[in-house]
């Protein structure tokens, strides 16, 4: 049991074992983790890690599963068009929360002490008013321009490994200003790699005083907006997700040339925004969906609001360095539609030593990344699936300690690779030839700079390859990119001869030559979208009952997307 403790190492984990000695026991157990994998993996049909479209995935958990999974007793409700919250009159709980998006109102409510949320959600879920019920389940935290900051060259190996060295050599920064956001775990303003940048937030958690400091308490009411963060406060510490996003936002965009510490990827004329949606493990409502994906419409919001002098980017990269395997409905709502609304979500593969799908990053609309080491092997943390795009350094990387404010720490995981692929597509937008780039156009360019790592062509481990910022640089100074993605929606209807049956609410899912590629949920209007599809061929499967019901269609770039796709059951 020790060894696999050890598999699924923490951040801090991984920091106290090399910072103490421990390499060689680390190295016994890698060995020892290769062989148990390799036997596994021999002994396991490859296609029995990823999702099988003939099982309902979203159906409810045991109990006591829920209470480790999800912010429980909590669960989210989707009420069809036109549906009063009297609705929920009858049930055995309280709404803490609502709020209305896209004409439906969405609830967060409480189940009702000694009740069995299980039960409780089946029974909503009959209700016709009702377009899904589900729990609110919890995510965790996967030269022209040469920087004086003194732990840039010694600690920094992905300048090298990268050549991100090479692009700042031959190209330096561009001067487009660049605005992105990030959901995390806070940030801490005063540190001295972003003090004075103009970076800004909120949270979806007060900072309340105490006699020993301070504490979060999560946000109620009906329909709570997010507090604007005091940028001159830390906003970034307590709990087991301490300076998380404080770490993540300096891969991201730490000052370059300012003489300290370290350089971000992308380290001049960018403004990130911060999404509090942590506040440690013991605060309510810290990871959950509901802290998590609403954050993506402040961020869209937000944008919109951003003038010229902050933002001349048309597509909005934002971070997400958060991932669970269970993969949720109100989630794959929200990425769409964040997707729709110009957003480019880059999220972590995971850090489970796994070939298995992690939400969000599975999703057809998320760039997902997964981590190498210093030698620009895959870390032997990150997990994997089909569809990764890249990887990128991931495992003891340098960054800011949000705790304090002059002081930085190596942590580990997807969680550090992702920013780095983050802080990539906003130091292409810093060149006017990047600017305007398409999200579909960029995640493009994502994928063409790489070397190929891994088997050949795309594969689980590596996606299509190690980036290489240089080669990203080049494509985005030398124009004409071609998105290699159909940026519109394809619908897809689904709907019964039965009056009895609807598909609302119900999950409907993707495959692309045969294997698991996406998932959408059914609208009130029983249609279902998927953006952001490669060419290639397609079949989209319907589960009722103990039968699935599909249909194929083909994406032709040169094409609008297909039309009349429709599903009976």
């Amino acid at each position: 049991m020790a060894v696999l403790e050890f598999l699924f190492v923490s951040d801090k984990e991984v920091n106290m074992l090399n910072q103490t000695g421990f390499n060689k026991k680390k190295k016994i157990v890698r060995m020892a983790l290769g062989i148990l994998l390799f036997i596994f993996i021999l002994g396991c049909p490859q296609p029995k890690f990823f999702w099988n479209g003939d099982v309902d995935a979203f159906a409810p958990l045991s109990e006591e599963e829920l209470v480790l999974q999800s912010a429980y007793p909590w669960i989210i409700i989707k009420l069809k068009q036109g549906v009063s919250l009297s609705e929920m009159n009858g049930f055995p709980l309280s709404v803490e929360t609502q709020r209305e998006l896209a004409g439906n109102l969405y609830l967060r409510a409480r189940v009702n002490h000694g009740q069995s949320v299980v039960r409780v959600l089946n029974r909503i879920n009959q209700n016709d008013a009702v377009a899904y019920a589900e729990p609110d389940y919890l995510k965790t935290l996967s030269g022209l321009y040469e920087p004086n900051d003194p732990w840039f060259v010694p600690l920094q190996y992905g300048r090298t490994l990268c050549r991100l060295q090479e692009a700042y050599d031959s190209c330096g920064v561009g001067d487009q200003p660049v605005w992105a956001g990030i959901v995390d775990s806070g940030i801490n303003f005063l540190h001295e790699e972003f003090v004075g940048r103009g970076f800004s937030g909120k949270s979806y958690f007060e900072r309340i005083a105490t006699p020993e400091g301070f504490k979060y308490s999560y946000l109620s009411g009906v329909d709570p907006q997010p507090i604007v963060m005091d940028n001159s406060l830390n906003w970034d510490g307590l709990g087991g997700s301490e300076g998380h996003g404080s770490h993540v936002a300096g891969i991201m965009g730490a000052s370059g040339n300012n003489g300290v510490g370290i350089c971000g990827v992308c380290p001049d004329h960018l403004t990130l925004f911060m999404i509090k949606s942590f506040a440690g493990g013991s605060v309510t409502g810290s990871g959950s969906n509901w802290a998590v994906y609403n954050a993506l419409e402040q961020i869209w919001t937000e944008a919109a609001t951003q003038p010229a002098t902050t933002k001349a980017n048309s597509t909005v990269v934002v971070n997400m360095s958060i991932g669970s395997t269970q993969p949720a409905k109100f989630e794959a709502e929200m990425i769409y539609q964040a997707a729709q609304h110009g957003l480019l979500v880059v999220a972590a593969a995971g850090n489970r030593s796994i070939i298995r799908s992690e939400y969000p990053a599975a999703l057809a609309e998320t760039l997902a990344v997964t981590a190498v080491n210093g030698r620009g092997e895959v870390a032997d943390f990150s997990s994997g699936f089909p569809t990764v795009s890249v990887a990128a350094p991931g495992q003891d990387i340098w960054s800011v300690k949000g705790s304090t404010n002059e002081s930085y720490c190596f942590k580990s995981g997807t969680s550090m690779a992702t920013p780095f692929i983050s802080g990539l597509v906003c130091y292409l937008q810093t060149f006017p030839e990047g600017k305007g780039l398409s999200a579909g156009e960029l995640r493009t360019v994502i994928e063409d700079s790489v070397t190929d790592k891994g088997e050949e062509g795309r594969d689980p481990r590596y996606g299509f390859g190690l980036i290489d910022v240089k080669k990203a640089v080049d494509m985005v100074k030398a124009g004409g990119v071609t998105s290699r993605y159909l940026e519109e929606a394809v619908e897809i209807t689904v709907s019964s001869t039965d009056p009895q049956k609807k598909s609302k609410g119900k999950v409907l899912y993707l495959y692309r030559e045969g294997q698991f590629y996406s998932l959408t949920v059914m609208q009130d209007d029983e249609k279902g979208s998927f953006w952001m599809l490669p060419a290639g061929n397609f079949e989209a499967r319907f589960p009722d009952s103990n039968t699935v019901y599909s249909v194929s269609f083909s994406i032709d770039l040169s094409s609008p997307a297909p039309t009349g796709l429709s599903i009976a059951f």
